[in-house]
Parts: C-alpha cells; structure tokens; sequence
C-alpha cells in the first residue's frame, strides 16, 4: 500500500474568486483570478507578467456578507507563462494587520 506524507505546513484549496494587487511602490491596482490559496501562500492567473520576488499587497473580497477582506503582503516565487499574455503567478504571503496595512 502506498503511503502519503503531506510535507506542506498548510493544505492547499482550489479556489476561483477575483483578487485585486498593487506593487508596493504603486498606487494602481490590477484585477487577477486567485486559482490557489493556503495559509502560507496563493496562485493567481494575470495578464501582467511580474517579476520574481516582486513584492506587492493583495487585497481578496469575502463573499460572506459582514467578513473583512483578506489583505496580505506578497512576494513572487514563480511565474509560468499559459499562453500569449497569461501568466500564473506563485506566491508567498504574510497576512496584513490593521496597523500595518497603514504603514503601506
């Protein structure tokens, strides 16, 4: 019988929900489509190619009604390219807090 050992610290979900992103030295938000996300990280489709260890924040709408947005701190680890113009973004997060999504 084959044994399975998860190695992630988190379990990743599939999900499918419009995100918005900005660089950190930016004021202009992008629209993208969050495919993955766990408590360590996320997967989004953009037409945007960025660039490896591109850092940006995050910003993921609940669809619950009376839940905040989940806003986070991102930092690029890969980039594949789907087709013309299509990039999958893998990224690495640490969830913002109130006090220090001011300090952005």
């Amino acid at each position: 019988m084959l044994q399975f050992t998860e190695r992630r610290e988190y379990f990743r979900i599939n999900v499918d929900c419009e995100i918005d992103y900005r660089r950190l030295d930016s004021d202009e938000f992008h629209k993208a489509r969050c495919t993955t996300l766990s408590g360590a990280g996320l997967s989004f489709i953009t037409s945007e190619m960025l660039e490896i260890n591109g850092e940006m924040e995050v910003t993921i709408e609940s669809q619950l009604p009376g839940t905040p947005p989940l806003r986070a701190h991102i930092r690029v680890i890969n980039v594949r390219e789907l087709s013309d113009q299509t990039f999958v973004i893998s990224a690495s997060m640490s969830v913002l807090h109130d006090d220090d999504y001011l300090s952005l």
